[in-house]
């Protein structure tokens, strides 16, 4: 809408600036000059006054597009880190969740059910845990989670029995 303006404040301008004088106008006075001229200036004023709030307006969509884009990097950074979070859980699962002999024939022992059942699980939680922590700090993405905590609204407060 600016441009459009602009535009046709920039055409109107230029015509009124071809002619050298009111005087070369049919139907008007020569004391009508300095009202011509006026009226000239005051176009010339309003098209660089439009020029000037189109860049203005250009700015301020720069402006949100960077925080747009700024955010959507952290949200990438936090599904990264989820992502990094499941995958080892999806491998184990998937491997686990396979019908082998050696699975369910040959590792039969209650020694082989507590290091596969229970020790390879909590070594891979205490693994992952570590890698998400330099995952976090790392990619920056604490500040965000800060903020994403801080507008959550509080918890309500449990109510009073009457007395």
């Amino acid at each position: 809408m600016l441009s459009e303006a602009v535009q046709a404040l920039g055409y109107y301008s230029g015509d009124l600036n071809r002619f050298l004088g009111a005087s070369q106008l049919p139907g008007i006075s020569a004391g009508a000059e300095p009202l011509f001229d006026h009226h000239r200036a005051r176009v010339s004023q309003l098209r660089e006054a439009a020029k000037d709030y189109r860049e203005e307006a250009q700015d301020a969509l720069g402006q949100v597009a960077a925080t747009v884009s700024g955010r959507q990097g952290q949200v990438i950074n936090i599904l990264t880190v989820v992502a990094a979070i499941f995958l080892p859980l999806t491998f184990i699962t998937g491997y686990f969740g396979m019908n082998f002999d050696v699975l369910t024939m040959d590792l039969n022992t209650v020694g082989w059910f507590v290091g596969l059942g229970v020790l390879l699980p909590a070594a891979s939680l205490v693994v992952t845990l570590v890698l998400f922590r330099n995952l976090i700090a790392r990619m920056g993405v604490q500040p965000f989670l800060e903020t994403v905590l801080a507008r959550r609204p509080p918890p309500p407060e449990p109510a009073q029995p009457p007395q």
